[in-house]
C-alpha cells in the first residue's frame, strides 16, 4: 500500500479511538444496521458507531476497484473498512458491478464466458485474502480492531431486470453463487449471503416476485452446499407491510409440513434453518416523483415508521430467524442523472443535517445521537 493511504488510515484509526462506542456483541442483539451509499467519512462512521449500529452494509463495486484488468485499487475500500471497524462496527460487503472490460453493462453478471468467470473468481479470492479471517489488511493495520468480513452478499435484487442486467434468471444466479462460494472457501469462516429480493413483483417490465424467484432458486439442490443466509428487501408503505415482506420470504423457506419424499424433506429442512437478513428497507422524504412513490413519507412519518419497524422486527426476530435489518440509507445522496426519490431515503439530508428518523434509529440501536 502506498504511504499516503497508510497515513490516512492511521489518522482515521486515531480519531476513532477517541470515540466511545457500544461493543459489537451488545449491538448485535439489537439487529440494527444501516446502508452506506455513498460510504460515510470517518466522522460519520464514528457517529454511526456511537449510535449503536452493529453493521454497515457497503457496496464493493468490482467496476470501481478493478477498472482495468489486473489493476486493483483498494485504497477507498481500505478507508471505509478502517472507519467502520474503528467505530466498533462490522462491514457487510455487497459484491456487485462488472467492469467494462467484462461487460459494457455493469449489472450483467460475470457468468457468460470463461474469461469473465475466471476474472470474478480472482477478484473474490483477492477480496477474501485482504479482508477475511487472515487478511493482509488486518496484518498491515494492527492499530485497528480485527473484524474480518464474515458474510459476503453476492449481487443485488437479482429478481429485478435492472439489477440482473436482463431477464431475471435463477439458474444463472445459482451459477454465480456457486462460483463465488468456491472463491470464498479459502476462508473457512466466510459465509455467503444471497442477494436481497423484493418479495413482490414491482412496477415495470421484467421483474419477478421475490417469493417466486426464491422457490425457483431453491430447486437447484446443490445450492445447499454454498448458501448460508437469505436476504430480503421488504420495502413497504407501513411497518406492518415491511414485516409481511419478511414473512413472505420466510414462508418460502419454511413451507407447511406435509408427507413427502425423504429427499424433498431434507431439502426443505435445509432451507428452514437459513437465517434472514433484511438488507434494505426505508422511506423517502423527497426527490423527483416523490408524490407517486409507494414509499413516500413526511419526516415525521419516516421517523415513526423506522421506530415501529425495528420494534416489530425485534419482537419477531426469533420466529423469523432474522439476524440483521439494514435501514436504507444513512444519508441522502445525488444519484447520477436525476434527483430520484430513492436517493432521498436517508436518516440525514444532503447537507448532513439529521432528520427526525435519525433519532428514531438511534433509539432503536440503543446508542447516542
Amino acid at each position: 500500500m502506498r504511504r499516503r493511504s497508510r497515513t490516512a488510515i492511521a489518522a482515521v484509526a486515531a480519531a476513532l479511538c477517541l470515540c466511545v462506542v457500544p461493543s459489537a456483541e451488545a449491538a448485535g442483539k439489537r439487529l440494527v444496521g444501516v446502508n452506506a451509499v455513498p460510504a460515510p467519512n470517518a466522522a460519520q462512521m464514528a457517529r454511526l458507531g456511537a449510535a449503536g449500529t452493529d453493521t454497515v452494509r457497503v457496496s464493493v463495486g468490482w467496476r470501481q476497484i478493478e477498472p482495468f484488468q489486473g489493476s486493483r485499487n483498494w485504497v477507498h475500500l481500505d478507508t471505509v473498512v478502517a472507519g467502520a471497524v474503528g467505530a466498533g462496527m462490522e462491514v457487510l460487503p455487497v459484491l456487485f458491478h462488472s467492469p467494462k472490460w467484462v461487460h459494457a453493462q455493469g449489472q450483467t453478471p460475470p457468468i457468460y464466458t470463461d474469461a469473465a468467470r475466471s476474472a470474478w473468481t480472482a477478484f473474490v479470492t483477492d477480496l477474501v485474502a485482504r479482508y477475511g479471517t487472515n487478511g493482509t489488511f488486518w496484518a498491515a493495520h494492527p492499530e485497528l480492531p480485527r473484524r474480518p468480513f464474515r458474510y459476503y452478499q453476492i449481487w443485488n435484487e437479482v429478481n429485478l431486470r435492472f439489477f440482473w442486467g436482463g431477464r431475471p434468471n435463477p439458474r444463472g444466479y445459482s451459477q454465480l453463487v456457486k462460483l463465488s462460494s468456491r472463491a470464498l472457501s479459502a476462508d473457512p469462516e466466510a459465509k455467503l449471503l444471497l442477494a436481497g429480493l423484493i418479495p413482490y413483483r414491482t412496477v415495470g417490465a421484467g421483474s419477478v416476485a421475490g417469493t417466486t424467484y426464491l422457490k425457483r432458486l431453491l430447486k437447484f439442490r446443490s445450492l445447499r452446499k454454498h448458501v448460508d443466509a437469505v436476504a430480503v428487501h421488504p420495502y413497504g408503505r407501513t411497518p406492518r407491510v415491511v414485516i409481511n415482506g419478511i414473512e413472505q420470504i420466510r414462508e418460502v423457506l419454511t413451507p407447511p409440513r406435509t408427507k413427502q419424499p425423504a429427499r424433498r424433506s431434507r431439502r426443505k429442512a435445509w432451507a428452514r434453518k437459513l437465517p434472514l437478513f433484511a438488507t434494505e428497507f426505508g422511506w423517502t422524504t423527497g426527490g423527483e416523483l416523490w408524490n407517486i412513490s409507494p414509499l413516500r413519507a413526511d419526516p415525521g412519518q419516516q421517523a415513526r415508521r423506522v421506530k415501529r419497524s425495528y420494534e416489530l422486527m425485534r419482537k419477531d426476530a426469533k420466529r423469523l430467524r432474522l439476524r440483521r435489518a439494514f435501514y436504507f440509507n444513512f444519508q441522502d445522496f445525488d444519484a447520477e442523472g436525476t434527483d430520484y426519490w430513492s436517493a432521498r431515503m436517508g436518516l440525514f439530508d444532503l447537507a448532513g443535517n439529521p432528520k427526525p428518523a435519525w433519532f428514531s434509529y438511534v433509539e432503536s440501536a440503543g446508542g447516542t445521537p
